[in-house]
């Protein structure tokens, strides 16, 4: 056994001074390792050790094996999963997506205590699974992180990046809508940087696409208090118009006729051939009998029903 120290002595002597400079002596460290093998296959450090110097002489597939071997001996120290994780970063080749994403998911448990450490392995396995094409997978690793995240800052950053990556689902099912929805309005705020004006925009159409109009019409007030645009505004006539049209029981329109009158102007001021805006002050003037003005108005906004 005294060989056995001594080569792992010479090991952790030449890891900690980095002295990977001439191939001989690269040469000279891996011969102290293979002793140490020799006369114990299972030793953890000296798989540790071979893994690393492996990594360090571009041996990659032998670094692997080493490492996979001390996973197996001790699968509850991290060490051996940190330096596969490493390695497959560095290396993406020496691994396919799915034994990488096993890697960073083993690595997660180890990760409890430091905040930064756990939204970097996270976020690195929620891309393994974007980059495997499995955006589910992604969605449901950075949900579970929203979770494990205590600092106001990242768990915002967290819901933005499930909110990105659910919305980029094409026809995404029943089941993940309100994953989505939960993700965006926890995405919202009052800011005019970044991606809150897009995120509201992807918010008012999933609210209508899922029949939720007066949440639809007090989202779009909100937009419309920090985004100078039309789009808003439009929403807030378009529903105004749907639920005078189709008028439903469980839905009223949540305005009073001069706050709808007042975005039915503003928006007519941006865009005054908007076909939405027009149809929703040719009903208000009708509601005022004023007939020959929601006419002209009612025919400005016809190219709804066309599909303008």
């Amino acid at each position: 056994m005294s060989e056995v120290r001594n080569a792992l002595k010479e090991a952790k002597k030449a890891m900690k001074d980095n002295d990977f400079e001439a191939v001989t002596k690269y040469c000279k460290a891996i011969f102290f390792w293979q002793i140490a093998l020799k006369h114990d296959r299972k030793n953890y450090n000296a798989l540790l050790f071979f893994g690393r110097a492996c990594q360090e002489l571009g041996k990659y597939e032998d670094s692997k094996k080493a490492l996979m071997m001390a996973t197996q001996i001790d699968p509850d120290s991290p060490v051996a999963w940190q330096g596969l994780a490493v390695l497959c970063e560095k290396q993406p080749n020496v691994s396919t997506k799915d034994e990488t994403a096993i890697i960073f998911t083993r690595l997660i448990d180890f990760v409890k205590d430091d905040e930064e450490k756990v939204d970097s392995t996270f976020r690195k396995l929620a891309k393994l699974h974007l980059d495997n094409n499995d955006p589910m997978a992604a969605a449901d690793v950075l949900r579970t992180l929203v979770d494990r995240l205590t600092g106001e800052k990242r768990i915002t950053e967290a819901w933005r990046s499930l909110a990105q990556t659910l919305t980029a689902v094409n026809d995404l099912s029943k089941e993940h809508i309100p994953k989505l929805q939960e993700a965006l309005e926890h995405s919202l705020n009052d800011s005019v940087l970044g991606e809150n004006e897009t995120n509201y925009q992807n918010y008012l159409r999933l609210l209508y696409r899922t029949g939720q109009r007066i949440k639809l019409v007090l989202a779009a007030q909100n937009m419309a208090k920090i985004f100078p645009t039309y789009l808003p505004l439009e929403w807030i006539c378009r529903i105004f118009v749907e639920l005078n049209a189709y008028p439903c029981e469980e839905q009223e329109f949540p305005l009073s006729q001069e706050e709808t009158s007042e975005y039915i102007k503003r928006l007519l001021s941006i865009n005054k051939t908007s076909p939405w805006g027009n149809l929703a002050q040719g009903m208000i003037y009708s509601q005022e009998g004023r007939l020959v003005e929601a006419k002209a108005h009612l025919r400005l906004g016809e190219c709804v029903e066309r599909d303008c």
